[in-house]
């Protein structure tokens, strides 16, 4: 099985994110390197030798390469070791913007403050209001730098609370040292890579609003377009868990989902969808091409149609806020439409490595998220797989064909997918298939309901509310069926607790057992069997020695 040289570069760019996540100190030598790497990548294509042993050593420098970029990039992100960063100095009054949404949870409102500046006294007693110290004549603070995630208790002020709002705050933040972990969720780790060190609680006598817009404007703008396609959806009399989910799904907005809905999507293996996955995004500029089927042949045509298509998906995220997984699957599936719009043979293998890179390059941290790594690995065990099972039967008619294609799909996004869930949740849905059967379908048909609702809205009341009434319909059964399926006996394997060898055990396994399936190799199935003994008896001795 031949790699392609842009999965062989996505794939050193994460061995140099891994490295440098794992190594603590920052070298000094490793810029000169990234330069000397460049150097003789340009050195060896002069070098006259035969062109085979020209392509491969290039293709070796470009690996090393991106190796260092990776490591690089991520060294620079890591903002830990910075001296500027706030908790360096001795501030007791901080400047800091609201630098996402606020989420109301339980008897605070939480959000993450990007600070931006510093006081260093406030006057007598760290017991006095804020408002006591603050005056409009004290501008120009020391500028810093950080990240927060910020609880405010809640009153009338603390929920009018928005992205882009400028507060003076006093300086009462806590490290997160005192986190704990909880099973395989390391949530200090999780707030870490997203450059959040500290913590902090405050009651509306230690802060106060200053001034308003401070955020990214074009963010600013995505939130309201956002906020505006809410309100909308809920003046057609979508409320409650349908609302909730609908938000989640329509544009990636899970503030308002319950922790019992959200576990209630986990126990039945579609909690995947409720977030705007690649499935939504690839079906939406799918419709989009199709609509555009008359714009083929001359090249001036094809443009115009990448234009029009990758405009709607843009749209599309726009409309979500931009949310991660909006921006995840956008990012994606325009290197996959550009390709289809040429009318070009792309591999979808190279698509999907160039959006890694392209994000990754980005924000190192990414691939951390959960989100990031749930994508991508339910992507490639579509593409690797399903055919795969498809193969093993081929039914005659309409109706059983597309059962089938859900459940090879689900089978082979389940593979991928299931040893990261173990480890992560220590559980594994038993009745996926058939929750996927009946979600599936239903998720499909909320984006075009969706969509029918923010463009007929402006338009008719009546036909917007018609709309609403079948997108809720859609919800309520969807949900419905989500909490008969998790009620089913045994409809959970709990207790499942694998370690991070067990867990890419695992992945080895698959992967020799694939390649041992599409190559014909025996070797390959003796290898992925070893691996499988070697992890189940990793898991017999790691449990004795808990008795012991």
């Amino acid at each position: 099985m031949q790699i392609s040289p842009l999965v062989k570069l996505a794939i050193s760019l994460i061995i140099g994110i891994s490295i440098a996540e794992q190594v603590h100190f920052l070298p000094m030598f490793y810029p000169t390197a990234i330069g000397i790497a460049a150097f003789l990548m340009i050195l060896v294509l002069l070098i006259k030798q035969d062109y085979r042993s020209k392509v491969h050593q290039f293709g070796l420098a470009a690996c090393i390469f991106m190796i260092l970029v990776g490591f690089l990039k991520t060294k620079q992100t890591d903002q830990s070791l910075n001296v500027a960063r706030f908790s360096k100095q001795t501030y007791q009054q901080l400047y800091v913007i609201v630098d996402d949404t606020p989420i109301v949870r339980g008897k605070s409102v939480r959000m993450v403050l990007k600070v931006v500046g510093g006081y260093d006294t406030v006057g007598a007693g760290s017991a006095r209001p804020i408002s006591s110290h603050f005056s409009s004549g004290r501008v120009n603070p020391a500028p810093t730098m950080g990240k927060i995630m910020a609880y405010f208790a809640i009153d009338s002020l603390s929920t009018q609370l928005r992205y882009g709002d400028v507060l003076l705050i006093r300086n009462r933040a806590q490290t997160t040292d005192s986190i704990k972990k909880t099973g395989n969720f390391d949530y200090r780790k999780f707030l870490a890579r997203k450059q959040i060190f500290h913590t902090i609680y405050l009651n509306q006598r230690f802060w106060k609003k200053v001034d308003e817009n401070g955020g990214n404007p074009v963010r600013a703008y995505a939130i309201d377009v956002r906020d505006n396609f809410l309100s909308t959806l809920s003046q057609q009399g979508i409320t409650g868990a349908e609302y909730a989910v609908t938000c989640a799904i329509l544009l990636g907005y899970g503030a308002e989902l319950t922790p019992e809905l959200r576990k209630s999507y986990q126990n039945s293996g579609t909690v995947h969808i409720l977030s705007v996955s690649g499935l939504h995004v690839g079906l939406f500029a799918m419709v989009v091409m199709h609509l555009l089927f008359f714009l083929r042949g001359e090249r001036w045509k094809l443009i115009l149609k990448a234009v029009i298509v990758l405009t709607c998906i843009w749209s599309y995220a726009l409309i979500t806020g931009f949310a991660p997984s909006a921006l995840r699957s956008a990012i994606m599936f325009t290197f996959i439409t550009l390709g289809k719009c040429m009318e070009r043979r792309t591999s979808v293998y190279n698509s999907l490595a160039t959006s890694a890179i392209v994000q990754l390059s980005y924000d190192p941290m990414i691939l951390y998220a959960l989100g990031f790594q749930f994508s991508y690995l339910a992507v490639i065990g579509i593409v690797m797989t399903q055919r795969l099972f498809a193969k093993l039967w081929s039914p005659k008619n309409k109706v059983s064909r597309y059962v089938w294609e859900c459940i090879t799909v689900s089978i082979a996004a389940q593979l991928t997918t299931t040893p990261l869930s173990i480890y992560y949740f220590n559980q594994f849905p038993n009745y996926f298939i058939l929750a996927n059967i009946i979600a599936s379908p239903l998720s499909v048909l909320i984006i075009p309901l969706g969509m029918a609702i923010l463009v007929s809205a402006p338009i008719s009341s009546v036909v917007a509310s018609i709309f609403g009434k079948l997108l809720n319909l859609t919800i309520w059964i969807l949900n419905q069926s989500v909490s008969i399926i998790e009620q089913l006996p045994l409809s959970v394997w709990k207790n499942l607790e694998w370690s991070k060898f067990e867990m890419m055990l695992a992945y080895l396994a698959i992967g020799c057992l694939l390649y041992a399936v599409i190559k014909r190799r025996r070797i390959s199935v003796w290898a992925g069997l070893a691996c499988l003994i070697l992890m189940t008896g990793n898991m017999f001795f790691r449990e004795l020695s808990a008795v012991f």
